[in-house]
């Protein structure tokens, strides 16, 4: 009797089903309707943000409909990412989680991760994890720049 672990049986489960529905449906949905921007690409995925909102209130909505196999990979491949420890993809979520429930998180993961894939294959380029130093190095930036932003509309010309 052999013994295997689960992790690696779901890890190989995982993997099979990324190449068969992940990866393929991708270069399918690339190869035969070019999308003018990553947001419309990520739109036809089902990973787009929802509109519902009246009088300042943001409703309840649930993702959209889009292709059903690539949305289940991509939000599996966030779950993978999120776990490294020391990522740009598990900095991002623990800010995200902070202000929403995990399932929303991941789902935000999942739409960055998906505009990162339609930018290598729109530059054909190889993607390089760029750590948590990258991520602390974007929110100083924004930072400043809402800082500058508030300062500039704060005062008044005489």
């Amino acid at each position: 009797m052999v013994a295997t672990c689960t992790k690696t049986r779901s890890s190989v489960y995982f993997r099979e089903r990324w190449q068969q529905s992940g990866v393929q449906g991708i270069r399918d949905l690339y190869r035969y309707e070019p999308f003018p921007n990553s947001d419309h690409f990520t739109a036809r995925c089902g990973i787009a943000p929802g509109n519902n909102g009246s009088a300042g209130k943001r409703k309840n909505t649930l993702i959209k409909k889009g292709n059903s196999y690539l949305r289940v990979a991509i939000v599996g491949a966030a779950w993978v990412t999120v776990r490294m420890k020391d990522s740009y993809w598990h900095a991002l979520f623990d800010k995200s989680s902070k202000r929403m429930k995990a399932q929303k998180a991941i789902v935000a993961v999942a739409r960055r991760l998906l505009k990162v894939v339609y930018n290598t294959l729109e530059t054909l380029t190889i993607y390089k994890e760029k750590g948590i130093a990258h991520f602390v190095y974007l929110q100083a930036k924004a930072a400043l720049y809402h800082n500058t932003k508030l300062s500039c509309s704060q005062t008044t010309i005489d």
